[in-house]
């Protein structure tokens, strides 16, 4: 009886041992490296302003913005104009793709929002005429897109999916007289506090530039220096860069091939027919050393609050314990 009672023991403590390997779950992170929220800079209508006050501050503080552009706004080259123009030419544009901003789709004219479009033919045309121009313009597939007014329909949002990752999400209004650092924070507070993706909207960055600009350079500057403090939980980049992460988290799943103690082969499978060609982060409840490989290649791991934290692409990995 002895005996029995000792195997008894040993049949349930290996279960326990099996059931607690599988208690380790493998989970894809909401945001990139598990940080708990996201935020994009979004700069709407292309204005000067955005090259020589934007940009600088930008590069400073190590921050991607996504600048919305209005075909029929752009400078043209050519016949220099009566006054000076406040919007940027396809030239300076370049500038921001070579700093690796993102430039994005404000539509065709911004005449009006697109729910007060005649026809949907016209809104149409406001999506999809400036795919081409930017390609021509620039050498670049416009990846999101921003509504005019911030109005859209779900007719609207199926018509800009057809050629965009996606369109604008929740945007918080920067600038304006009253604008201040105070409401800045309320904004990454709320923002933080509910796991949101969201988008800050700027238009002016001076007095005299864009439209609702901030109050003065030096709160802008603040704002930025604010975000910056909260890198550790906040995920800050461009809107195509987040709405790819999305779309592949949202349309993938972690399939186990096998698992022994030790080891754990595993594939991420994603059900979307042209999956971004991005990785996504990975969170392993489990022992603390561990290591992951794909495609043979080690893939760097980091532990944070006690899970570990990986990113890979669509595919087989290994995770060995």
């Amino acid at each position: 009886m002895s005996r029995l009672r000792t195997l008894c023991f040993i049949s349930a403590a290996f279960f326990l041992l099996i059931r607690g390997i599988s208690a380790a779950p493998l989970q894809i992170c909401k945001f990139k490296d598990g940080k708990q929220a996201a935020v994009s800079l979004t700069f709407d209508d292309g204005t000067r302003d955005h090259l020589t006050h934007a940009l600088p501050l930008l590069k400073q503080y190590g921050f991607k913005g996504t600048f919305y552009i209005i075909i029929n706004r752009v400078r043209q080259p050519g016949k220099a104009p009566r006054k000076p123009s406040r919007y940027l030419s396809w030239d300076e544009l370049k500038l921001f793709l070579a700093e690796g901003h993102e430039i994005g789709n404000h539509s065709m004219t911004h005449r009006c929002q697109l729910t007060k479009e005649k026809s949907m033919d016209d809104v149409r045309r406001e999506i999809n005429d400036p795919i081409p121009v930017f390609r021509e313009k620039l050498g670049i597939d416009v990846k999101t897109f921003c509504y005019p007014g911030c109005a859209n329909t779900p007719e609207i949002e199926k018509i800009v999916k057809e050629h965009h990752l996606g369109a604008s999400r929740s945007r918080y209004a920067c600038g304006g007289p009253k604008f201040t650092l105070e409401q800045w924070k309320r904004y990454m507070e709320t923002i933080l506090s509910n796991g949101e993706d969201a988008a800050m909207m700027i238009h002016g960055i001076v007095p005299g530039g864009g439209w609702s600009p901030f109050p003065s350079l030096e709160l802008f500057e603040e704002c930025l220096k604010d975000l910056k403090q909260r890198e550790a939980v906040l995920w800050i980049d461009t809107c195509a860069h987040v709405f790819a992460y999305k779309l592949l988290r949202d349309s993938s799943v972690i399939e186990i091939r096998s698992e022994t103690p030790r080891r754990i082969t595993a594939e991420l499978r994603s059900s979307c027919e042209k999956a971004p060609d991005i990785p996504l982060t990975l969170r392993y409840n489990g022992p603390e050393r561990i290591t992951v490989t794909q495609n043979g290649r080690p893939i760097p791991v980091e532990r944070k609050n006690g899970t570990s934290l990986f990113a890979v692409f669509p595919g087989e990995f290994i995770l060995q314990r």
